[in-house]
């Protein structure tokens, strides 16, 4: 076997591990909807054992939560709000002790109309 193609190939493994890396490494911080009955949210990419204060804004009210990260850099919180509502507007926002922050807003829902 050419010993160029293998050194080449080795270089490309390594470049692309690499790049693998340093993308998770920047991986901002993430919220992802889980439920909407009631409002469940998770976290992603945040710094592990950190705490985060998680907010659900609607209309009309604000719930609060404070949540800690786990090792592999999630969370789970839960609020007593439904996100499917027709006409309700609905935003997640998620800051850790660190600073980071995350945020989610999900649409308001068509009502259907009446004939």
């Amino acid at each position: 076997m050419d010993r160029r193609l293998v050194t080449t190939g080795v270089t490309v493994l390594a470049a692309l591990a690499l790049a693998s890396a340093s993308s998770t490494a920047t991986a901002r911080p993430a919220l992802r909807l889980v439920d909407t009955e009631p409002l469940a949210v998770q976290g992603i990419r945040f710094d592990p054992a950190a705490t985060v204060r998680v907010r659900v804004l609607t209309f009309t009210r604000t719930w609060t939560r404070s949540v800690e990260v786990g090792a592999r850099g999630t969370f789970m919180a839960r609020f007593p709000v439904s996100a499917e509502r027709c006409g309700a507007w609905l935003a997640v926002q998620a800051v850790a002790s660190d600073g980071t922050k995350a945020g989610l807003r999900l649409p308001q829902f068509e009502c259907p109309t009446r004939r």
